[in-house]
Order: C-alpha cells, then structure tokens, then sequence
C-alpha cells in the first residue's frame, strides 16, 4: 500500500526554521571558490522551494527572504502559469491548492506513486509521472485540474519496443510542459537487471508518444524559459555520464548547448548539481547544489547567471521547484 500522505497544508504565515540564509563567512567561502559577483544584484519574482525530499513546501525572495511555509510532505511542486496556483505531489498523489496556501485539492490519487508535476500552459491540465509499486515502470499522464478528473496515458509500453528494445523497463520521468504547449520535456531511462541507458525526449501532450530523443542528454530536472526557447536541465548520462554531471542549457531543437554549473567529479561531488529553475526574465537560474565534497546529496540553493559564469549561494538545506514574476 502506498504510505499515507504526511502532507498538512495550511496558510501559514510563519516564517521557515529549516533552512538559512547564507552567511557572511559562507559568501567570503564562495568568493574564495571563484565566480562569486563583486555586489549580489537585486532579482524578481518567487522561488518555490522544498528544504529535502519529501520536506516543507516554501515560497520565498530570490534573495532568501520572506518565506512561507505553504504545505509540509512535498515532493515536488510548479506555480500554474497565471501563478495563482500550486500544484504538489505528496504521499504519492497529486494536488493543488491556491498559491498563497491554504486548502489543498487532490487531482490525482490511487496505488501508485505520482509525482514530477507540470502545468499546460492554459492552465486547464496538469502532467505528472506514474509509477507502478514494485515494478519501477513509470510512465506520464494527464489529467485536468478542474471539474471531474478525466486522466489520459502520454507513454506506454510501446515506447520501450520502439526505443529500449534490448532492455526489460523503460521509465519516464520528470515532465517539463513547454510554455509554447507542443512538447513535454522528460528524463528517460531504460533498463534491465544489470545495464542500464539514460536519454532525453519530447513526448506529445495529446497522447502520440515520443516526438524526439535526444540519446546524449538526460533532461533531467527540466526547466523551461518563460518564452520556452530555451530549455535547463540536469546531464547526468548519455555522453557526459556520472563523472561529467552538471546543469546544462540548449535551445529547444537542441543547439547551443552551455555548461551552467562546474562539472561534478566522482572523486569530488561539490559540484553535483540538479533543479534549475530558471528566472521569469530568463536572466538568472537557481538550482540546487551538494555542499561539500564527500557528499553528492543536493543540499543548498544557489543563482548563476544566464552566462553561468557569476554564481552565489542563496540559502541551505533549500532546494529550488519553480520560480514566477
């Protein structure tokens, strides 16, 4: 059975005790690291964040400040586009629930585990990945976010014949639904007992299946800009493999491809990092980062530039989901 849901939503108004603002001595530490800017340069918009996998739920200032704890439990969570909503896994089902907080809707529940949420652009659907317990098939569907639930499969197990045909499982993971509306970005993997083959791919919303592969990029944690030209994700596979990990951007036909963050090492993994989410104005990215070189386990918050050539840590133990103007 899946675990009961641990999630307690609330409109609360006080502010985050797990997380914290960087320090002086820790901004001093990331000057010493390199690529730290001279003055930290005032942004926009809210950050949408969790402090750990599953954990609270909070909505903050690009700088850290004024934060909100908005639901307890999450997985993982998307502003709508109008930014009056929210909508969250946790405890394997889906919700929603206006963006101020308060009572939570779910859209989404059942025996499997749901998670991975992204919104259409009109705000009429949410998609999200599926997996089914003690199989680690996960596949992406729809469903709409107002009225009765109506749910409908985007990937089956035809993709695994025609894409993995030499492996047992194939998983579809982490959607990004472009703001232009034809393609949902996803991470993909297909697998057997004992190998194992990470790409990314555009899946058609209405249901067609896999538009384009991309075999040497995962597309993992994808973030698309506002105008959906340019797509932020997480490699950690295809020709980059572990050793090479770090956030990536491409314009959506796949050129341009630049490096964001310093590349991770296996033998030093400071520098893994994963969940960008990139700024309303498509200036900055904020993204998740380890914290220190024994551990790869996504700990701190931090902004680069568009250029990924100016980065700052922002605040710890808080991971970024989403940020809206």
């Amino acid at each position: 059975m899946k675990g009961t849901l641990v999630a307690a939503v609330a409109a609360c108004t006080g502010t985050l005790v797990g997380g914290a603002l960087a320090t002086g001595s820790q901004a001093a530490a990331e000057a010493r690291h390199g690529h730290a800017p001279a003055s930290v340069p005032a942004l926009s918009g809210t950050i949408l964040a969790m402090t750990g996998h599953p954990a609270d739920l909070v909505a903050m200032r690009p700088d850290g400040s004024g934060r909100r704890t908005l639901a307890h439990g999450v997985s993982d969570a998307a502003y709508s586009p109008r930014g009056d909503r929210i909508a969250f896994s946790a405890g394997g089902d889906v919700y929603v629930m206006p963006a101020s907080g308060g009572a939570a809707r779910r859209i989404v529940g059942g025996p499997f585990e749901s998670r991975g949420v992204t919104w259409s652009p009109d705000g009429r659907h949410v998609a999200y990945s599926s997996c089914a317990q003690g199989i680690a098939r996960c596949d992406l569907f729809r469903v709409n976010v107002d009225g009765p639930p109506a749910i409908s499969r985007l990937t089956s197990g035809v993709e695994r014949a025609r894409r993995c045909p030499d492996q047992e499982i194939i998983d579809f993971t982490e959607p990004a639904w472009s703001p232009r509306g034809d393609v949902i970005a996803a991470g993909v993997m297909c697998w057997s007992e004992d190998y194992g083959v990470l790409f990314g791919a555009y899946v058609d919303p209405r249901g067609s299946g896999i538009e384009r592969v991309f075999d040497n990029r995962a597309l993992g944690a994808a973030n698309w800009s506002p105008d959906g030209a340019r797509l932020a994700f997480r490699d950690v596979g295809g020709a980059f493999h572990l050793d090479a990990a770090a956030i990536f951007t491409m314009r959506r036909d796949g050129s341009a491809l630049r490096r964001m963050t310093p590349l991770r090492s296996n033998t030093d993994t400071k520098n893994n990092a994963g969940n960008p989410a990139i700024s309303p104005t498509g200036g900055h990215l904020a993204y998740a980062r380890a914290r220190d070189a024994t551990s790869r386990v996504l700990r701190d918050l931090w902004i680069t530039n568009a250029a990924g050539t100016s980065r700052w840590r922002v605040a710890t133990n808080m991971i970024p989901l989403d940020w809206r103007g």
